[in-house]
């Protein structure tokens, strides 16, 4: 009786341990909101960071609330990725500032042919006047090179995009969305 005791403490422990290291809880398809996934993507398949990713994020133009949007994108991401800024150069998204014609910015994005970003440079029209439209610039430049419609990314972080981004990091690159 003690050794099945032992076994199934040691059985129920195992379990929590793995459940909690991996962080990602497998949804079932029920749960999954695939048709707002769709609607604020400007892909027919998952494309992102690849899960485990603490992602450098350079900001040449030191923009002082640039932190305060990474926060709300690390928040609403809530784990297998992690964006911090980086005084590196050679970082995994970079922002500069460069003259656009007709967009507030512009984003080139790189990603490999597992569907996960590896690079993306993020070019900031530095003719915006207005801290509240500066704002929103940085926020929607930073969405659109996560994956979400230029459409969608007007507003900023709002609250339809933090469910999108929640759920997109919680499906494989390469999950097919149509």
């Amino acid at each position: 009786m003690k050794r099945l005791f032992s076994i199934l403490i040691v059985l129920v422990f195992s379990s929590l341990f793995l459940v909690g290291c991996s962080g990602i809880i497998t949804p079932s398809t029920e749960e999954i909101p695939i048709d707002l996934i769709k609607e604020y993507t400007k892909y027919d398949v998952v494309t992102r960071w690849a899960d485990g990713e603490i992602v450098s994020v350079y900001d040449k133009t030191n923009y002082e609330r640039m932190q305060e949007i990474l926060d709300k994108i690390n928040v609403a991401i809530d784990g297998p990725v992690v964006f911090q800024l980086s005084d590196e150069s050679n970082s995994k998204i970079k922002l500069i500032f460069k003259e656009q014609d007709d967009f507030l910015s512009c984003s080139q994005i790189e990603s490999n042919g597992a569907h996960e970003l590896t690079n993306i440079l993020i070019e900031i029209n530095p003719f915006i006047d207005g801290d509240q439209e500066v704002y929103l610039q940085y926020q929607q430049a930073f969405l659109i090179s996560l994956s979400i419609n230029l459409s969608q990314s007007y507003q900023g972080i709002t609250e339809e995009i933090k469910t999108v981004l929640f759920w997109l990091y919680r499906l494989e690159p390469g999950y097919l969305l149509i």
